[in-house]
């Protein structure tokens, strides 16, 4: 598949509340950053990797580190993030963007093609998301192996028609709150995924988690991350008794 003059934008910082320096953590050899632009680069259908950081001084160290890994990088408002992604899509001209959080290590690149492909068929698309069998968006989701595809032009829409926090911070959030206002299209979730289990990273208990995924050979693929949470039910036990007391909500 070609690229389709898509890029991924990959939201990162340093000053996450939560787990600090969490983007600098080292999972099973590499750290959190290393494995998601790893992960983005075997997306066949995204052309550039552009990491989108602030402008705060904490995420000079951020920003250097891109650079000597040979991306791209923009920085801009820590707490606007729909700027700091406009202000990264129009100096680097992108007009349809993979938009990817950074916590993510074990984002699936096979599932951003799929997406990819949903969002080209539809040449009018505005933004396309893969959804749960409820219709409710994996962004919303803790799973974490999954991203958005979207057009700069719906984002400066979202920036013309609001200027609330909530939104200006996720930055997807007033498009599919607002249907009418934009073309959306949707991707079901494959069968079998359960999109309650929790990969992405906010808390030192999800990189131990992950760490013990990539060790038993489930970074190959959501099929082999689904063959080890199957196979090791202690494991399955812990990501979900973690994620029940840790919901991540917009």
């Amino acid at each position: 598949m070609e690229h389709l003059g898509v890029d991924a934008i990959v939201q990162a910082r340093l000053g996450s509340s939560r787990l600090p320096r969490k983007m600098l953590t080292n999972i099973a050899g590499k750290t959190l950053l290393e494995h998601v632009c790893t992960r983005i680069r075997q997306v066949t259908g995204v052309n550039r990797i552009i990491i989108a950081t602030t402008d705060k001084p904490e995420d000079d160290l951020l920003a250097s580190l891109c650079e000597g890994l040979g991306l791209l990088v923009f920085r801009g408002s820590q707490d606007d993030v729909l700027l700091r992604m406009l202000g990264a899509a129009e100096r680097f001209g992108c007009e349809k963007i993979v938009r990817v959080c950074g916590d993510n290590p074990l984002i699936d690149s096979e599932l951003i093609d799929v997406l990819i492909e949903n969002f080209a068929a539809r040449n009018t698309a505005d933004y396309c998301t893969y959804v749960t069998r409820e219709g409710i968006p994996l962004i919303l989701k803790p799973l974490g192996i999954v991203a958005e595809v979207v057009t700069a032009e719906a984002l400066k829409k979202v920036a013309s028609l609001t200027a609330s926090k909530k939104y200006r911070e996720h930055v997807t959030m007033f498009i599919y709150e607002n249907p009418k206002l934009f073309n959306i299209t949707t991707v079901p979730l494959p069968e079998g995924i359960d999109a309650d289990l929790r990969f992405t990273v906010d808390y030192i208990e999800d990189v131990e988690i992950c760490e013990r995924v990539l060790q038993k050979g489930g970074g190959a693929g959501w099929r082999a991350l689904l063959q080890v949470i199957e196979g090791d039910a202690q494991l399955k036990l812990t990501i979900q008794s973690f994620e029940g007391s840790h919901k991540k909500r917009y």
